[in-house]
């Protein structure tokens, strides 16, 4: 009985004290600058937006504010869907509208292709590809793989690429084509260098020092996520956000009352698909809790870097003749990729539910 009895009161030692509110708040600035990374450096939207003062100031809040607030909602549930986390991702892309307006007047676009006073290419692009994946789930992958040990948000994806996520080709595939996409929006070799080095440098130290603080104690992610009064406080930050940039970003490129119906019916549809996955998904009878699993070690960030930095850096010798191409490639395969996926998520949410018995 002895032998028995000693090994579990050492499990019971072992439990995790919950986290303290100063490592949540640290968390929140670790996926908020994971967030900003995957969907600002990785393009070349913005190659030093962790140094700049405008970014600083207005580019990761509201990046971190967008998705610790959705990340919360959706993942109240153990197992969340996918189809509810690429809703939630999409009214991330949303805030392209009211906040920059580049959905009625993207500036890169002199020309756009408008349905009813909206640019129809870039909001299918943004909205259900850049934003949905790039600006929201992958930063939530790689923050729950990187720094915790629950399984939510690689649960909802295919089993297959779940287990690929954690292979180390992966990580060298995903940072090579990062890199070479980056390739083909920065200006010089030497902002390619700065750039990759510094922003995944920066988010390195950010989780060199996550693996320090917690010194091998593990959470899970909703255990880290904003809840109750913070989620409040949160909400109404974002909305404040909201207003405020709305006034004074490109307010002359706000449209007239054609246009934002359209974008208020985006936001209504998105919004009415999100609650219905999230439905769904509470109703499910035969979800479980995600398996715990060991976190990636900081090395896997460092390969992602290591790999990102050398190819965008090899790559823009040849920028001038791949600019074209690269882009042609990426706007056709997100548009596709992200029609695929809305398609995809609105027949789950849909489908009917197959009769399970309860024992």
């Amino acid at each position: 009985m002895t032998d028995l009895a000693e090994p579990q009161a050492d499990a019971l030692n072992l439990q995790p004290e919950a986290p303290s509110r100063k490592l949540r708040l640290f968390f929140w600035v670790i996926l908020g600058a994971f967030s900003v990374f995957f969907a600002e450096v990785t393009v070349g939207s913005s190659m030093f937006p962790f140094f700049e003062p405008f970014s600083v100031l207005v580019t990761c809040p509201l990046y971190a504010l967008h998705i610790l607030v959705l990340a919360a909602i959706v993942l109240r549930h153990p197992r969340p869907l996918f189809a509810s986390l690429f809703f939630a991702g999409a009214l991330f892309g949303l805030y392209e509208a009211y906040i920059t307006k580049v959905l009625w007047s993207p500036p890169w676009n002199d020309k756009p292709v408008m349905v009813g006073g909206v640019a129809i290419i870039e909001t299918m692009m943004l909205v259900l590809f850049y934003h949905a994946l790039m600006a929201f789930v992958v930063p939530l992958v790689a923050a729950e793989r990187l720094l915790t040990s629950s399984g939510h948000v690689t649960a909802a994806l295919k089993p297959r690429l779940a287990r690929w996520i954690d292979g180390r080709w992966f990580t060298v595939v995903f940072a090579a084509a990062c890199g070479v996409v980056q390739t083909a929006n920065s200006p010089s070799i030497l902002h390619t260098i700065g750039s990759t080095i510094s922003t995944s440098g920066f988010v390195l130290i950010l989780v060199l020092l996550w693996k320090r603080v917690t010194r091998g104690r593990l959470y899970s992610l909703s255990e880290l996520l904003p809840r109750g009064r913070e989620l409040g406080v949160l909400v109404f930050l974002l909305a404040t956000q909201y207003i405020g940039l709305g006034i004074l970003l490109r307010p002359e490129k706000l449209p007239g009352i054609v246009p934002q119906a359209n974008i208020w019916g985006c936001y209504g549809v998105f919004i009415l698909l999100l609650l219905l996955s999230l439905k769904r998904q509470v109703a499910q009878v035969d979800a479980v809790a995600a398996e715990c699993r060991t976190p990636l070690p900081w090395k896997r960030w460092l390969l992602y870097a290591v790999v990102f930095s050398l190819t965008s850096t090899a790559f823009q010798p040849l920028a001038v003749f791949l600019k074209i191409p690269i882009f042609v490639v990426l706007w056709v395969g997100g548009i596709v990729v992200g029609w695929v996926l809305l398609v995809v998520s609105v027949i789950r949410t849909f489908r009917p539910r197959r009769a399970t018995s309860v024992p």
